[in-house]
């Protein structure tokens, strides 16, 4: 799940400059030494010592270094990261203290990747970007702080389906809620970090407005095909603020995989992924009740129906189960602390109130829902 990172400090910079080969720049005519940066590279990962020697770091991907500085073309688990991490053991502390994390899944998909790409709009209010030319598709959204790529990696596999998804933070700042004291190379190492990243990585992704050609518009109320209609253009997401944005852009997207049938199994193949890379103490989580992998990911690809079309209304306990299971490891997060008392509680997925289902609901549930056919219907019918 990690991939690139930087470490601007490197505690052990002297042992280090023992163990490496740095390349120095001569002066041909003089045989002078010019003051300049020295650098050494070694499986994927570049050593930098700054003019004066003052100051090392190290940046690269920790994925390519695990596979002898070839690529990071396949699964990246924790326990791959682990062994990463003691072949470093003399060159990274513990205590370095991390500037730059790039977090991402590769995923598998039924369909090419690049066409996903196409229906790509925006995240939050700002436009995809994407860059297409032999060898490379891709789409960017660039923010303050960080970076979201997503991107057709099976370009570089020989036209397989492999989609990759990743958040490239610069600034650490973004991160501070998680990590207060921020992230050092330590902190990778603990299964709960992992897990608190795999939540940020979700949470982006829920963020993503994109749309579904398989949708029929004509299954649709004339409201929502207009609406729908309007969710296409960047534009209008660009002219919408704060709460009335993300509530629209949930509508949208509920939308979108409720009634698509090609792009709607992507949030269950990136739970699938995770439950692949993560450590084994959590990964058990998503299995559960559950008689075999298989089986998961069969519970997995139906949820997104389920929750959307009112007549599963009595598979609802048992989606609910699977869905909580899944939502206490990865809660979409909301930049705040959760306020179990909190009267305006909503799903998570719908938007809709569910302050009449008990404190810890996240989702919509069967009791939310005759209780909104009875009292709200107009709630009900969205």
């Amino acid at each position: 799940m990690f991939d690139f990172f930087l470490i601007q400090d490197l505690i052990k910079k002297d042992i280090i400059r023992n163990l490496l080969d740095f390349e120095l720049k001569v002066v041909e005519k003089t045989g002078e030494l010019p003051v300049s940066k020295m650098h050494a590279h070694w499986n994927g990962l570049t050593f930098t010592i700054t003019p004066g020697e003052r100051f090392m770091k190290v940046q690269g991907s920790v994925h390519v270094f695990a596979n002898n500085g070839e690529n990071n073309n396949d699964r990246f688990t924790y326990n791959r990261f682990m062994n990463a991490v003691e072949k470093l053991s003399d060159y990274i502390s513990p205590k370095d203290m991390i500037n730059g994390i790039e977090i991402g899944l590769n995923i598998t998909t039924p369909f090419n990747p690049s066409e996903f790409l196409s229906f790509l709009i925006a995240h939050k209010k700002k436009r995809f970007n994407r860059t297409s030319i032999p060898g490379q598709d891709s789409c960017e959204v660039t923010h303050s702080q960080y970076k979201i790529k997503i991107y057709n990696k099976g370009i570089q596999q020989g036209g397989k389906n492999l989609l990759r998804i990743e958040i490239k933070v610069f600034k650490m700042q973004w991160l501070h809620k998680s990590f207060p004291n921020g992230l050092c190379w330590q902190d990778l190492q603990l299964p709960d970090t992992w897990k608190i990243l795999g939540q940020y990585l979700t949470k982006v992704f829920s963020e993503v407005v994109y749309y579904d050609p398989s949708i029929e518009l004509s299954d649709l109320t004339s409201k929502d095909s207009t609406f729908l209609r309007q969710g296409n253009n960047p534009f209008y997401w660009e002219r919408l603020d704060g709460e009335h944005q993300a509530r629209l852009q949930k509508r949208y997207q509920s939308l979108v995989n409720c009634y698509g049938k090609k792009f709607n199994v992507i949030p269950d193949l990136i739970l699938e992924e995770l439950q692949r890379v993560l450590p084994t103490e959590l990964a058990k989580n998503y299995q559960s009740g559950q008689a075999s992998f298989e089986d998961a990911s069969d519970q997995q690809n139906k949820k997104v129906a389920e929750i959307y079309h009112p007549e599963y209304n009595s598979l609802v306990p048992s989606l609910m189960a699977v869905s909580s299971q899944m939502a206490e490891i990865y809660p979409l997060l909301d930049g705040k602390v959760l306020n179990r008392s909190d009267p305006d509680r909503r799903c998570i997925i719908t938007g809709l109130d569910i302050s009449m289902q008990k404190p810890t609901s996240r989702f919509l549930n069967k009791k939310g829902l005759i209780y909104l056919y009875e009292n709200d219907r107009k709630a009900y019918n969205q």
